[in-house]
């Protein structure tokens, strides 16, 4: 019997599209996007621009019920396009380096996000 990938998960992924800004570390310029899950260990965005394996870009998260934006950084693990011949990415990123008040507001993010969810 197959398992589908959210049963190999160990943690929560919820659909949320919170406004996003990134870039490559190092570089000036954010790019916004969305994201389209998230998880306590990390984030699928659509991005303008795909991303090699490994690539580390800083973030600024923006939750629903929190004024300010979160800064976090995260590992590229994956970046392909939606479709052939289109020019917007999906890709996933392994969260690094958590502080305390990101995974709190994470956390409580994910369990408001799940209890909608179950409504």
């Amino acid at each position: 019997m197959e398992t589908s990938d959210k049963e190999k998960r160990k943690n929560l992924r919820v659909d949320c599209h919170c406004v996003v800004s990134y870039r490559l570390v190092n570089m000036r310029e954010f790019d916004m996007s969305q994201t389209k899950d998230i998880s306590k260990k990390g984030v699928m965005l659509t991005t303008n621009e795909g991303f090699n394996k490994g690539d580390i870009l800083e973030m600024l998260i923006r939750f629903p019920f929190y004024i300010q934006k979160m800064e976090v950084k995260g590992e590229v693990l994956e970046s392909v396009p939606y479709a052939k011949g289109k020019s917007f990415n999906r890709t996933r990123i392994k969260f690094l380096n958590l502080d305390k008040v990101f995974v709190e507001k994470l956390d409580e993010f994910i369990k408001i996000k799940n209890s909608d969810n179950t409504d």
